[in-house]
């Protein structure tokens, strides 16, 4: 987020723009920002999701490398889920993201980690491209024989 006082630079100012972004803006390559969020809102104005990084560095007109990403994916007010990952692409124009880093993605009382993903935010969907692992909270450690 921007500290009061500070002055957005002109990526960051334009990611925080959200909805008013279209193709037809301008991002320049090597144009960075740091700790900036960018909103999803659907035709009805609700939040259906937003990105957050730590870092980006615009590579081109459509992609941006980020740095210590966050997701959070809403069903209504609530976030849902929330996905993180050290280092992915983020398709502007697409909505879209991919990496080949470790992920993590936590939903109530489930958490997924793997290696590399893929997400679609018009889909809703995030694809875990290897080593998942899917760790369940509350579930009983042994199994039952069956009757």
């Amino acid at each position: 987020m921007i500290r009061p006082g500070t002055r957005a630079p002109a990526l960051l100012r334009l990611l925080l723009a959200g909805a008013a972004l279209t193709a037809a803006a301008q991002f320049e390559a090597g144009q960075t920002a740091k700790n900036f969020r960018f909103p999803d809102y659907d035709k009805d104005g609700r939040l259906k999701s937003q990105v957050f990084g730590e870092y980006a560095r615009v590579l081109n007109e459509r992609a941006i490398e980020i740095t210590n990403l966050k997701i959070e994916v809403f069903r209504g007010p609530e976030v849902d889920m929330i996905v993180t990952a050290p280092l992915c692409l983020y398709d502007r124009i697409g909505n879209s993201a991919a990496s080949t880093s470790s992920v993590r993605i936590a939903r109530g009382d489930m958490v997924i980690s793997g290696t590399g993903f893929s997400w679609d935010a018009a889909k809703q969907k995030f694809v875990v491209e290897r080593d998942a692992r899917v760790v369940v909270k509350g579930v009983r450690k042994t199994m039952e024989p069956a009757q």
